[in-house]
């Protein structure tokens, strides 16, 4: 629906990608990895559950809105930051390249880690090398051009982040298909400690 934090999970040749975790066995208990979960009271979760002998049925919780991030060691916040404007439509055919700009105001030196957040369809680059850069530096979106759905999600060090504005360049040289970045865009996680709390115990 188009809104920045929603999940973005979705199903491929049936098997759930860019999900939590997946239980195939009794007590069906998943550990979740909330270290770059934002800190926010509005995240949710829903359960989607499959019948062992009967794959054509499942059954989708509803959401559930009442999970809170649990408190984090002092000092650390994680961030969800998304572009304010991007292209429509948010794609790159015969060289015309296509940006848009994601804003922190974050020091560099306080980033633990970061993360870009972001789903495309892969109609391919074509030959162009670098065909998605995050400030002039080449990321791996793209997979083979086949025509697919991919969800990436790619480590960020914090060298290459800047203060303010940070460019987002997408470009192919493909005539008829190309990459093409789907909604809501691409986001960076960022997860940051406090000069003031470094030294803390």
């Amino acid at each position: 629906d188009k809104q920045e934090r929603d999940w973005h999970g979705f199903t491929k040749n049936r098997e759930p990608q860019a999900i939590v975790g997946i239980a195939t066995e009794p007590p069906f208990a998943v550990e979740w990895d909330i270290s770059m979960v934002p800190d926010d009271d509005r995240v949710a979760a829903r359960a989607v559950v499959h019948f062992k002998g009967h794959p054509e049925i499942a059954y989708e919780t509803a959401p559930c809105e009442m999970f809170a991030v649990p408190p984090r060691p002092e000092g650390v916040e994680v961030t969800w930051h998304a572009p304010d404007e991007m292209p429509a439509p948010f794609w790159s055919r015969a060289n015309r390249a296509k940006t848009c700009a994601i804003d922190l105001d974050v020091d560099a030196a306080t980033i633990e880690r970061a993360q870009l957040h972001v789903r495309i369809w892969d109609g391919g680059a074509g030959t162009v090398a670098d065909s998605f850069t995050l400030n002039g530096h080449p990321l791996r979106v793209a997979g083979k051009g086949a025509h697919d759905l991919l969800y990436r999600v790619i480590d960020i060090p914090a060298v290459n982040l800047n203060r303010g504005a940070n460019e987002i360049r997408l470009l192919s040289d493909t005539e008829h298909h190309g990459i093409e970045v789907l909604l809501p865009g691409p986001a960076l996680v960022v997860r940051t400690k406090g000069r003031e709390s470094d030294s803390s115990p």
